[in-house]
Parts: structure tokens; C-alpha cells; sequence
């Protein structure tokens, strides 16, 4: 699972980036009112450091799993993976109104893809992170 992850990871940095040189987001990939107008409108800025972010979870992912030799005692790549299968979980609750199983704004684009893909993906990189916890805590 550690290969699906760094994988899925390093896919959404890239893409987090190809959207910062630029390249708009599809409106179904930002969460949006009952009216059609977007939540927020993340700057270039922003969308970089969601992209840097993901590429630090891609090389938590890798180094958990023994591929990526950083720096670090082991115990800091498992805080860091532990803390990523966190901050997973907490965006699968959401936040009690546009994101997440706890969203009460469902009509949007966003609502569904959130609801039938990033929800689900969520959940399955949260659970195959503390999978690969268990497994290389061993």
C-alpha cells in the first residue's frame, strides 16, 4: 500500500502544481455555495504549498516503506505518517458544511465528486497509511 500512496500522492502534487503555473481547476475540484460561487479561491501561492505538502506526504509514504533514506529517526517518518493518516481522517469527517462525510451543502459539482472520489480517496489513503504503520512498526 506504501506504493499506492507515494503514487496517488505525488500525482495530486503534480497536479496541485500544473494548477499553480496557471492551469485553472476544473470548478468541480473547489467546493462551492448552493449558488455556484466558490468557497475560496486558493492563489498561486497557496495552491503551491497544498502541492508541497502532498510531495511531503508522497516521501513520508516512501520512507515509511524503507525506499526513501532521509535524515531523520525512523520515529520521526512514523509522527510524520501518523499525522498524515490524521489530517486524512479529519478531511473525511469534514467540516460540517462543504467537505466530508459531515457536509450539509450537497448540490454543487464539487459535493458529488467529494461524495462518489475525494472522500473515498481520503479514507483509503488514511487507512492504508496506518496500515503501513502497523506493518513497518514491526
Amino acid at each position: 500500500m506504501p506504493l499506492f500512496n507515494t503514487l496517488v500522492f505525488a500525482f495530486l502534487a503534480a497536479l496541485h502544481l500544473y494548477w499553480a503555473l496557471g492551469n485553472k481547476a476544473a470548478p468541480a475540484a473547489l467546493p462551492a455555495h448552493p449558488d455556484g460561487r466558490l468557497v475560496l479561491r486558493p492563489g498561486r501561492g497557496l495552491t503551491l504549498l497544498v502541492a508541497a505538502g502532498l510531495l511531503v506526504f508522497a516521501g513520508l509514504s516512501a520512507a515509511g516503506a524503507g525506499w526513501l533514506p532521509l535524515p531523520f529517526p525512523a520515529s520521526w517518518v512514523r509522527a510524520g505518517n501518523a499525522a498524515v493518516a490524521v489530517l486524512l481522517l479529519l478531511r473525511v469527517v469534514g467540516d460540517f458544511r462543504y467537505v466530508g462525510l459531515s457536509k450539509r451543502v450537497t448540490g454543487t459539482s464539487f459535493a458529488t465528486n467529494d461524495t462518489r472520489y475525494y472522500t473515498p480517496l481520503c479514507l483509503l489513503l488514511a487507512l492504508s497509511t496506518l496500515l503501513g504503520l502497523l506493518h513497518f512498526a514491526s
